[in-house]
């Protein structure tokens, strides 16, 4: 017979939050992005290799926290800015080879 476990996960809520840390990693990047973008279409001499401002990533998770009405209880951002970065290098490691088994990196 297994042993009951004196602890409980509640997964449904797992994964909510793992949704919501993929979600908001796109919606930051697409932002960051899309910064890049518009600048560019509006000045054209603008090359790839110049500075060019872009919006924070907190900034960026604000903007994701008001656009889908969530608060700090709900999501809070000093969690999503860890999960943000936590993604990015994970995505990094695997575009620079780093990383051998890519089946089983755990974003």
């Amino acid at each position: 017979m297994p042993k009951v476990k004196q602890y409980a996960i509640n997964i449904p809520r797992l994964y909510k939050w793992q949704s919501l840390d993929m979600i908001a990693f796109g919606y930051v990047q697409g932002l960051r992005a899309g910064n890049l973008h518009g600048i560019k279409t509006v000045l054209p001499a603008v090359k790839d290799t110049d500075k060019v401002p872009t919006i924070s990533v907190t900034k960026a998770l604000e903007m994701f926290l008001d656009a889908f009405d969530l608060c700090e209880d709900d999501y809070c951002l000093e969690n999503a800015s860890a999960a943000y970065y936590r993604v990015f290098n994970s995505l990094v490691e695997i575009r620079d080879g780093y990383v051998d088994d890519v089946q089983n990196i755990i974003l």
